[in-house]
């Protein structure tokens, strides 16, 4: 339902909330799994540090999942010396029977890697940072994305985006109210962690699932390409919990990004934090005409510094009754922002068409690489399906900006056959190629 517009009470939305670990309890907020002994955990031995201690197999601290766009950060301290230990972030739906796993350990040949899983679906990269590094787990909706660091800020991706529709789907009746979880956990040995952010101010949240609303609407015609829609002069949105940084966590934001389309004069984004009638506003972003409706351009603006964990509110502001511009996301950026979210375009030389080639090698066994071009900023998904177009596995499902990017899909988990992959750039274009794995 769209909310009334009551004034803000500038008190925080109930959402899982960031934690440095630098008091002598855990936060309530936190809940274990079954009977946990005291000297399996502690923040007195390590201070400004949580250590968690497998109690039997495993052990964990979890809070609600509430939301389904999130970019979930720890920084591990973890020295694994065989294939069951294991140490990171998870994600469970309610009956314990499906997890998204982003976590340290070693492989057969005893080297250290970090393992992105889910259900049959694993990708592995080779841990090159050491005992002490930074893993970010990030949700675009249903599909997952994972991602670890030497300095929490130069991102490197393990695998592609997994696809969690079914661990979200899978809470079969009223036992299971609780729902998904998220949060830390230990296998095989101890593991020490220097903080938990929910939702980092510096990765893409996205426009169209606030969790709190006046007047603006997710779109109710054309492809569900996800942004918000029906924004109108007093219109505003709120977003949860996002942390900006602090002591453990040293940034500090001076810009703000905001990928928007306007057939319009367009208008302004008012950004407050915490409320729009008491809080402190740190921007004003202009929202320009870009043609029309489906050519999403990305705009700046200057933001004031900041600090700490906020609800941040945009306030919509423009002239007359129409619509004022479309919004799929927004995300802040530091001095030190050298590394995008996306993938590395493979050139600096813009496409002036859209492009997918046929995949090399072809036929293959067990990977291929895929190859793409987009002239334009745009939501874009690439996904695989059989013979009987099924979806077998979404490679990607996110914004990116124009270039050509090259993709390997790894199918060793599939059979001998045909299957196809399926290319869509928001409105503006869409083509399917085939290919074929031969064991």
């Amino acid at each position: 339902m769209i909310a009334p517009n009551l004034p803000s009470s500038g008190i925080p939305w109930m959402v899982p909330k960031s934690d440095f670990f630098d008091s002598e309890k855990l936060n309530p907020e936190w809940s274990f799994l079954g009977y946990t002994p005291e000297e399996s955990h502690s923040l007195t031995e390590r201070p400004g540090w949580f250590r968690l201690s497998p109690k039997g197999k495993e052990n964990t601290i979890i809070k609600n999942d509430a939301e389904h766009n999130y970019s979930l950060i720890t920084r591990l301290d973890f020295d694994p010396e065989s294939t069951d230990d294991e140490a990171g972030i998870w994600v469970f739906n309610g009956p314990q029977t499906i997890y998204t796993k982003l976590y340290c350990t070693v492989n057969d040949s005893g080297i250290r890697i970090v393992r992105f899983s889910y259900k049959t679906t694993l990708y592995e990269a080779e841990n090159s940072v050491g005992n002490v590094l930074w893993l970010k787990l990030y949700r675009d909706n249903h599909i997952m994305s994972a991602y670890f660091s030497s300095n929490g800020t130069n991102w490197n991706q393990v695998g592609q985006g997994i696809n969690v529709l079914d661990m979200d789907d899978n809470q079969p009746n009223y036992s299971y109210f609780t729902g998904s979880r998220q949060g830390l956990y230990v296998k095989g040995k101890s593991a020490d962690f220097d903080l938990y952010i929910y939702r980092d101010a510096y990765s893409p949240i996205l426009a169209e699932p606030p969790a709190n609303q006046y007047g603006t609407l997710r779109p109710t015609r054309g492809p569900a390409i996800g942004y918000l829609d029906s924004v109108h002069t007093n219109d505003w949105t709120m977003y949860a919990g996002v942390e900006f940084g602090g002591a453990d966590y040293p940034k500090t934001p001076v810009l703000i990004k905001m990928m928007a389309s306007s057939a319009t004069s367009g208008g302004v984004v008012e950004v407050w934090l915490d409320s729009i009638d008491t809080g402190n506003k740190i921007a004003e972003c202009n929202i320009g005409n870009t043609g029309d409706w489906t050519n999403f351009t990305t705009f700046t603006s200057d933001v004031k510094p900041v600090s700490g964990r906020h609800d941040v509110y945009l306030k919509f502001l423009g002239t007359g009754t129409d619509r004022l511009f479309q919004l799929k996301w927004f995300r802040f950026t530091t001095e030190a922002d050298s590394a995008s979210f996306v993938e590395e375009p493979s050139s600096i030389q813009i496409p002036q068409n859209y492009v997918i080639a046929q995949n090399y090698p072809n036929p293959f066994n067990p990977s291929t690489i895929i190859s793409y071009s987009i002239p334009k900023p745009d939501f874009v998904t690439l996904t695989i399906y059989d013979m009987l177009g099924r979806e077998i596995q979404t490679l990607i499902n996110r914004f990116q900006e124009p270039n050509t990017y090259h993709i390997n899909f790894d199918a060793r988990n599939l059979s001998s056959g045909i299957y196809f992959y399926r290319l869509q750039v928001g409105n503006a274009f869409v083509d399917t190629k085939k290919m074929l794995i031969l064991r």
